[in-house]
């Protein structure tokens, strides 16, 4: 169904974006703009680090605007991106102003694309309820995404392999459109993936995390709409790991520690794995390989709500398992995966 001057396209888009990451990399070393410091609380990074990834991604993206769709697309995530370039740059926007920002975003999807969640299969929501579940949503993985960039190749790698799933479904179901929107996105984030992944020369900063969020949780409800045969759980298990993680972190925060589901901390999955390994792109190996399973179980069972339904609840399981061990029973201290490392030199 994709032509081969298709493939040529999105090889280009590729290209175009690991140069303009080159570029962009090189401007902040030059001008001090863009450049994040050392990451004490969080321990991810050793070296002031350029945070303007999202920036390389957001106009290799842009090429998606010849498709219709893509446009529409395009032109309602400008706020999203928006309030995460201004952070990045000012360092001192409100999270008021930047999740005004984002519910612009959802509201302009709504708009424009009809993205409006009526039916999660087991309840049918009135408009009013849809409309309000629709922009929570698409909001809350823009935040998923952003709570996930804390190790090189995470946050982005979930993107590729999430847009990867949606292509070959769309592929699956003859929608060009999506298809093509889908591998547009692809590589423009995997440009930037090979000089974040493993050396950490770039990091998405808000900007990305906040662009690839928007466009994931959009792309997720535009698949579902289109096709009436993919059920809702199928992009819901396609992204449990970044959503989880932002709800087991609000959980995490307002009962364990009695602070606000809003106070940033360390605890996450992916860093207390990257501090038990010693390494911050073998984690993220680990954590993207978890991902790609249920990715491909997702696929396998797109129509099948109830064996979607099961497997969500199965990472949960997997997830709190895994969290549990590492947080507290301190289990065998993965020694293979250290041989790995050694062998590989991963090490950053």
């Amino acid at each position: 169904m994709i032509e081969i001057s298709h493939a040529v396209y999105i090889n280009y888009i590729f290209i175009i974006s690991t140069m303009l990451t080159i570029i962009v990399i090189f401007f902040s070393r030059k001008t001090g703009l863009f450049i994040d410091g050392l990451d004490k609380s969080h321990g991810i990074h050793s070296k002031p680090t350029p945070r303007a990834g999202g920036i390389a991604i957001f106009i290799a993206s842009s090429f998606m605007v010849f498709n219709p769709l893509g446009l529409l697309l395009y032109v309602s995530s400008i706020p999203a991106f928006l309030s995460g370039f201004l952070e990045d740059f000012l360092k001192d926007i409100s999270p008021k102003k930047r999740f005004i920002l984002m519910i612009l975003s959802s509201i302009l999807a709504i708009l424009l694309l009809n993205t409006l969640v009526y039916d999660i299969e087991y309840i049918h929501f009135p408009l009013i309820i849809a409309a309000l579940f629709t922009i929570i949503g698409i909001c809350g993985v823009i935040n998923a995404i952003n709570l996930i960039d804390g190790l090189n190749g995470l946050a982005s790698g979930i993107g590729i392999l999430t847009l990867l799933s949606f292509a070959y479904v769309s592929y699956i179901y003859n929608d060009l459109d999506l298809l093509i929107i889908s591998l547009i996105l692809s590589a423009a984030i995997a440009g930037f993936f090979i000089l974040n992944f493993p050396k950490g020369y770039i990091f998405l900063g808000d900007s990305g995390s906040y662009f690839i969020g928007f466009v994931l949780g959009v792309l997720s409800i535009l698949i579902v709409n289109r096709h009436a045969e993919i059920s809702p759980w199928f992009p819901l298990l396609v992204l449990i790991y970044p959503v989880w993680e932002a709800i087991f972190s609000m959980m995490r925060r307002k009962l364990i520690y009695k602070t606000s589901v809003f106070t940033p901390d360390n605890n996450h999955l992916h860093c207390m794995l990257s501090y038990k390994l010693g390494s911050n792109p073998l984690a993220s190996v680990i954590l993207l390989n978890i991902v790609l399973i249920f990715d491909v179980i997702a696929i396998i069972f797109r129509e099948n709500t109830l064996v979607l339904t099961s497997f969500v609840f199965i990472f949960i399981i997997v997830y709190t398992v895994l969290y549990a061990g590492i947080s507290v029973l301190q289990p065998i201290r993965l020694r293979y995966y250290r041989r790995l490392l050694n062998r590989f030199r991963m090490d950053i």
